[in-house]
């Protein structure tokens, strides 16, 4: 193993040692804008998520909101069905023909007009 400590080490092949010495003296120096940059970054990212988590949680409750309705709607539907086949039964409609005064036939008179008149298609 390299028993060089990791500061002493010697850059690429390529790098200049001066141009690494800059660099490290250029994030040296400006250690506190890069925190608060980084702090910024980090600020933005929990903001975005809780946008994004209230979103969601929002359209949770419009999803429960319209589940409540349609539950509602199919209840209101029932009763309704109940209701029409009340007004559709037997003894609602005898009930509407003794109230209209209607009156049992006796015996039905056909009216018979002879032969039809047709006409051959060509």
């Amino acid at each position: 193993m390299n028993n060089v400590p990791p500061t002493t080490q010697t850059p690429p092949s390529g790098a200049p040692k001066h141009a690494i010495r800059a660099a490290s003296e250029f994030f040296g120096r400006h250690v506190v804008a890069f925190n608060v940059l980084g702090f910024v970054a980090v600020l933005c990212g929990v903001s975005a998520y809780i946008a994004q988590i209230n979103g969601s949680v929002a359209a949770g409750y419009a999803l429960r909101d319209l589940e409540v309705r349609v539950d509602a709607l199919a209840l209101e539907n029932e009763k309704l069905e109940v209701a029409a086949r009340k007004a559709q039964s037997l003894v609602r409609l005898e009930q509407s023909v003794k109230m209209m005064g209607l009156v049992r036939a006796d015996a039905p008179a056909y009216v018979e007009a002879g032969r039809p008149s047709v006409a051959l298609a060509r």
